[in-house]
């Protein structure tokens, strides 16, 4: 049995990264390890690093993804991401960035689970209505979490649209959200640490079982379009349904986390 999980964290993301190893610990019986953020673990070359992040921005979110040719400025600015700044107002193509940790992770630990946590806005686009979509986790190898996904991917009520529309400054917005605070989360929330949780524990489902989403909103492996919908999966109890509680169980008795390679 191979339970060794890597623990990655980066930016503003307002995870406790050694919570989040005790609640994986508890429930899946691995063995974490926190490493910090990902990029300054392995960043031997840490300018070449941050050219190549850069590359991965989203210009056009109405075209698939190609590669940018990034100024100065943009890599200088990927440089200060890496170090702990937040990463506001950027998208980034997530598949594109999960093939770029993938390349960076050394042979050796290839059989382990890595799982990152960050604030970096990660997207993937949609053939269907043409567009990229934000998301709040990438699920391949290794797999990522993004706080500003779990904020900005599932829509918020339709109530709130309709009434931030008709707002005329930044006070009215802050009391709308005030107003609506039970009813998403939002950037600064103390239900975040909860909320990674949840989806950390889905990257788990993923690595060791191939195991994707769930279609019972009392899971936490629900895929959530909604706010509402997320609050209610990850926020309610139990932890998981029936069939993945069976399923987590049956692992454990195993002993048998990883799959035949």
């Amino acid at each position: 049995m191979n339970n060794k999980v890597f623990l990655y964290g980066s930016g503003d993301t307002e995870v406790d990264l050694e919570e989040l190893g005790i609640y994986l610990k508890r429930i899946f019986m691995v063995e974490p390890e926190l490493r910090g953020d990902f990029f300054s673990y392995f960043g031997s070359d840490s300018e070449h690093i941050a050219e190549r992040i850069a590359e991965l921005r989203v210009v056009d979110i109405s075209k698939p993804f190609r590669k940018n040719e990034p100024f100065p400025l943009e890599v200088k600015l990927e440089r200060e991401i890496i170090k702990g700044k937040k990463a506001s107002g950027l998208l980034y193509d997530g598949f594109y960035f999960m093939e770029f940790m993938r390349d960076i992770i050394p042979e050796k630990e290839r059989k382990n689970f890595h799982l990152y946590i960050t604030d970096r806005l990660l997207g993937t686009f949609d053939d269907i209505d043409a567009r990229y979509h934000a998301r709040t986790i990438i699920l391949g190898y290794p797999c990522i979490v993004s706080t500003s996904g779990i904020v900005e991917a599932p829509a918020k009520p339709r109530e709130y649209y309709i009434e931030k529309g008709l707002l005329k400054g930044v006070d009215e917005l802050i009391r709308l959200k005030e107003n609506y605070r039970n009813r998403f989360i939002d950037y600064g929330d103390r239900r975040m640490q909860k909320v990674v949780e949840g989806y950390s524990a889905m990257a788990v489902f993923y690595h060791y079982l191939g195991e994707v989403f769930c279609t019972s909103k009392k899971c936490r492996l629900y895929n959530a379009h909604w706010q509402e919908e997320l609050i209610e999966a990850q926020l309610s109890e139990p932890d998981f349904c029936t069939e993945h509680e069976e399923m987590r169980e049956l692992l454990l008795m195993e002993g048998d986390f990883l799959p035949e390679s």
